[in-house]
């Protein structure tokens, strides 16, 4: 008998499609599932797995469109973790995934599904999170400023591999609600996604501050477009008080909730409303307050607790903290303990509390978020170093605009341009810089090592100079 205990979100999900089954659970674009027809073809695809012999989580591509909760429910029903492939992905980083996902050993017992983030050695590392921790996060997360279970309609454009995705898609249905999902992997286009935004009545809005920010261009976004929109639900990037003084004078009945947290952490750690008179005071948002059953600790150099209003590294415990990184159990190590029977994740982000609420100061190491992707920039230098023409490679976040210094390698002149394409060999859309800018050398400390603030000021100077195209 299979020792894994079943899920309180699968139970929750049969029991709506018993007892509604005509209701809408998803849609993408013009089409339709309902929770009869998910659970039914759930079903199927969990005794498909139950016969399969291999052992590794099944890659399911992240274009699936109407069919996608349908592979990732029988995935949760068969006991068996999933992993989403982001399709938009070059070929080269899509076998890198393949290859980590088939060749790093068996499960662990009890995972949910697996999360490849950004990876410093220039490959995705996967983050493994349990039943136990998808099961923790939305049960804490039940409490969110929402209509009744079955009456909230969730919006959301976030692909399927990124974990913002997770909150929509689960918690939705975990509630019997609806789930809208906007293709954007097309790019944005403003009259199709408008027209699906009016058919949706959406009552939740989840995304990124800058998907948001990117529709405030359009002056249709307002709530005679969404007039039943009641929240917003931001997460992945720093909020801004000005986007929540915006979204305000177009939705004036909405609330704004902000999230804070990593992968790791599954999905979200904190969070917290942002009335308009906090926004108003113009300063920076706090990122929330610890959701019930999680810990939060700032940490100094050595790993010890610091008291309240003092600058640290985050750390955070409880039931939301992963199992570590798939077969890298060095970096395991490293970044995932136990303290008092607790474990414990640090993030490498660097903050304060104060006051019972959570501070978000930036990055400590080469890891930066980037229009609501978690990027480490080691990983764009790595492939930038593995094309031929570059000798030295560094990649800065300039304000919003991600870019990278290349010196050429001997007797080579490549273009950004022709950089850019062979990036785009190996790296998704959302690691490849704005800019490339060819340098005749990288800035050094004194002892010989990279600069990186002088790489920055240099960037800018360049900026500053003159169109570089890349």
């Amino acid at each position: 008998m299979n020792p894994v205990k079943e899920m309180a979100l699968t139970r929750h999900i049969l029991e709506t499609a018993a007892g509604h089954p005509d209701r809408i659970a998803f849609c993408v674009g013009e089409e339709r599932l309902s929770y009869r027809e998910l659970v039914k073809g759930a079903r199927h695809q969990a005794e498909v797995l139950s016969a399969w012999r291999r052992y590794h989580p099944p890659i399911i591509p992240g274009d699936q469109g109407l069919r996608l909760p349908v592979l990732l429910l029988g995935c949760l029903l068969s006991r068996r973790p999933y992993v989403v492939m982001d399709p938009t992905a070059p070929v080269l980083r899509q076998n890198q995934l393949i290859q980590d996902v088939e060749e790093a050993g068996p499960d662990l017992p009890g995972l949910a599904y697996l999360m490849y983030t950004s990876g410093s050695t220039g490959r995705p590392k996967g983050v493994q999170i349990s039943r136990d921790n998808l099961d923790f996060f939305l049960s804490a997360t039940r409490s969110l400023p929402l209509e009744p279970p079955g009456e909230a309609v969730w919006l959301t454009h976030a692909p399927w591999s990124f974990d913002l995705s997770v909150l929509p898609l689960w918690q939705g249905l975990s509630r019997g609600d609806r789930v809208v999902w906007l293709d954007t992997s097309r790019g944005v286009d403003f009259p199709r996604l408008a027209a699906e935004m009016a058919q949706s009545g959406a009552t939740c809005w989840v995304s990124t501050p800058s998907f948001a920010r990117l529709w405030l261009r359009d002056p249709t976004f307002r709530e005679a477009l969404l007039p039943r929109l009641s929240l917003f639900f931001f997460c992945g990037e720093v909020l801004e008080p000005s986007l929540v003084l915006a979204l305000a004078r177009r939705f004036p009945r909405a609330r704004v909730v902000n999230a804070y947290g990593p992968t790791e952490a599954t999905v979200a750690a904190t969070l917290t409303e942002i009335p308009r008179e906090l926004a108003e005071a113009g300063g920076p948002l706090p990122v929330g307050q610890p959701l019930p059953g999680i810990s939060l600790a700032v940490l100094g150099e050595n790993g010890e607790p610091l008291p309240p209003g003092q600058e640290g590294e985050i750390a955070i415990g409880g039931p939301g903290v992963g199992l570590g990184y798939r077969g890298l159990p060095e970096l395991t190590r490293q970044r995932f303990f136990t303290r008092d029977g607790i474990p414990w994740y640090r993030t490498g982000d660097m903050g304060r509390l104060e006051e019972g609420q959570l501070w978000f100061h930036g990055r400590r190491d080469l890891q930066v978020k980037h229009r609501g992707c978690r990027i480490e920039l080691a990983d764009i230098e790595q492939n930038l170093l593995a094309l031929p023409q570059v000798a030295e490679a560094v990649a800065v976040l300039l304000e919003d605009r991600l870019l990278a210094l290349v010196v050429p390698a001997a007797g080579a002149a490549p273009t950004p341009p022709e950089l850019i394409r062979g990036l785009r060999q190996r790296l998704p859309h959302y690691l490849l810089p704005e800019r490339i800018l060819p340098v005749a050398a990288l800035p050094l400390t004194p002892q010989g090592k990279l600069d990186r603030r002088e790489a920055s000021r240099m960037a800018a100077e360049k900026m500053k100079g003159g169109r570089c195209d890349g």
